[in-house]
């Protein structure tokens, strides 16, 4: 016999109980949510995922931007971020009209969009200049490396405890940036091992050329051109590390994304132009690289266009992924930036990377991996009893 639900309606402001076999509702409502089930599962699963594919797409973006940048030396870095600059206006502006907002944001966060202006514009200038001195490989993994560094100046200004962990990554990070920087003091016999192991370690293409333009391999820099280079790439670093945590703030208090992306523009735009004068009146200016044909100006000019256009996207897509994920995750996602880079350097510039290069790459995305993950998994950790300062204060 069937089971059954009564089910009361009113007829004639009468109670009517009519009955229906249970085991027809069961069934019909399990057809149901096996129709639907999958589709919502991968909504949700895509909805989880969401800020996660928003940094990786940003990561690809800012790769890609710098590789354009590489593609065309005869502009100085002030005629890179001048252009990205007028296509970020242009676009946040169309944004802004478009959804009725005031140009400069809510009084109450003026403050916070001025200093994202401020660090957001100089990590794009000081990123766009160490792309004279670097490979964008060492450019990508340098840049991750503020993470690490940020993470154990913040513990040891702000009095927090450092942990094994974070004397590990310190270690491993310092390691990935020398066989980076490849100090003659220590790299000296690299001679005598590449006829050793018979290994190419630092793979010298010196230069080469696309469309009559001449896209210097830096793998065989001189230790002055390292140390500019790398030095602005931390600074870069650092005030996209800062730029990122202010997002996420404007983020959280609902400011609208095309106005924390406007800032950057209003205070790099005149910097940019003031830079590049500057440049040109102390006859610093790469200017004199650009060949009397006038096709090879203008590929030049639209690489510098398209990398405008692929770094206001990636700026777009770091607000909508600092939307779902904190900066934290972010930052573990972005170090994607580093194989995009060999994939995409040796692509488009015929640049492959050594192997001493790549194992810098591998220490330093180790050590990133280990704060980020300390962050994100355990932050009770510097309360612990596995705090190193803590054990040694009880110790001794």
């Amino acid at each position: 016999m069937l089971n059954s639900d009564k089910i009361e309606t009113k007829i004639d402001n009468q109670k009517v109980y009519l009955s229906i076999p249970t085991d027809k509702i069961e069934k019909e409502n399990f057809q149901e949510s096996e129709i639907e089930q999958p589709c919502s599962t991968l909504i949700s699963y895509l909805k989880n995922i969401r800020g996660y594919a928003y940094g990786l797409l940003f990561a690809f973006s800012m790769c890609m931007a710098h590789i354009l940048v590489k593609m065309a030396p005869s502009l100085d870095a002030p005629n890179h971020s001048a252009v990205r600059y007028v296509i970020q206006l242009i676009v946040m502006y169309i944004f802004i009209k478009r959804n009725n907002l005031e140009t400069l944001g809510p009084k109450s966060q003026q403050k916070l969009l001025i200093l994202r202006g401020v660090v957001g514009s100089t990590a794009v200038i000081f990123g766009f200049f160490s792309v004279r001195y670097l490979d964008v490989s060492d450019l990508e993994t340098l840049t991750n490396s503020a993470v690490v560094i940020t993470a154990v100046l913040s513990r040891i200004f702000l009095n927090e405890k450092l942990t094994i962990c974070h004397f590990f990554s310190l270690i491993l990070t310092i390691s990935g940036v020398f066989f980076i920087v490849r100090p003659s003091f220590l790299f000296g016999i690299e001679n005598d091992m590449e006829n050793f192991l018979h290994l190419n370690l630092t793979h010298l293409n010196n230069s080469h050329k696309i469309h009559n333009i001449e896209i210097k391999d830096h793998s065989n820099r001189s230790l002055n051109e390292t140390l500019i280079g790398v030095s602005m790439v931390l600074i870069s670093a650092v005030c996209m590390s800062i730029s990122q945590v202010a997002i996420r703030k404007l983020c959280l208090v609902k400011v609208h994304f095309s106005i924390t992306s406007i800032y950057p523009a209003l205070v790099g735009l005149p910097s940019s132009l003031l830079i590049s004068f500057l440049l040109i009146e102390t006859n610093n200016s790469s200017h004199n690289l650009l060949t009397e044909n006038l096709s090879d100006m203008f590929i030049e000019i639209g690489y510098s266009i398209c990398a405008g256009i692929f770094g206001t996207m990636g700026l777009i897509f770091l607000n909508n992924a600092l939307q779902y994920e904190d900066a934290t995750k972010i930052g573990m996602v972005k170090t994607f930036s580093v194989f995009f880079s060999f994939f995409l350097q040796y692509i488009f510039l015929d640049i492959t990377v050594d192997i001493l290069g790549a194992l810098g790459a591998i220490f330093i995305i180790s050590a990133i991996l280990i704060i980020l993950a300390i962050k994100m998994f355990d932050k009770q950790l510097t309360k612990s009893k596995n705090c190193l300062v803590g054990f040694l204060l009880k110790k001794y």
